[in-house]
């Protein structure tokens, strides 16, 4: 349906008319809102080659330090905290309730579930999933491509391509 909004933002239809002159002349914006980080990186590269401008959604909910800096078609949802001197690369979703200390970096497309704790310097990798009620702690590095599953404590570094669960994640 063309009335379907999603915090103020109208639905305009699906990916394969995102790319048509209809829609190309009526919108100068459009967002990626899909959780899978390399479909949302797919469409952000595609949104950008055609000169579509991608907005950042910051939920007013939000904490956000003016010394962090992002990239584009970045989400940040309700309650959620983004501390001094953070960056966020293109399509980045930091979820509700989710706190991101400072000093940290997320790389392309990581996503953060709602709930999450990354403590200060914290540096994850493109494509990441961090899940629900993580924790992780101050100093850690986490490699690209990597899922940690919900409710995992992350006390050391975790290479690329990688699943880790528990506490401490293993």
């Amino acid at each position: 349906k063309e009335n379907n909004y999603i915090l103020n933002h109208p639905i305009i239809g699906k990916f394969n008319k995102v790319l048509s002159r209809e829609l190309k002349d009526l919108y100068n914006y459009a967002f990626v809102a899909l959780g899978n980080s390399e479909e949302r990186l797919h469409w952000l590269k595609i949104l950008k080659q055609n000169n579509y401008k991608v907005p950042n959604l910051i939920h007013p909910r939000s904490y956000i330090s003016k010394s962090s800096n992002f990239g584009k078609g970045i989400l940040v949802a309700a309650n959620a905290s983004i501390q001094s001197s953070t960056n966020l690369q293109d399509g980045v979703i930091v979820n509700t309730g989710s706190t991101v200390d400072h000093d940290c970096n997320l790389n392309k497309g990581v996503h953060i579930c709602p709930g999450v704790n990354l403590a200060g310097n914290v540096k994850v990798g493109s494509k990441s999933w961090i899940g629900i009620g993580s924790c992780v702690i101050e100093n850690i590095a986490i490699g690209e491509s990597v899922l940690v599953g919900a409710g995992s404590s992350v006390i050391s570094d975790l290479p690329n391509n990688v699943k880790a669960f528990g506490s401490p994640a293993k």
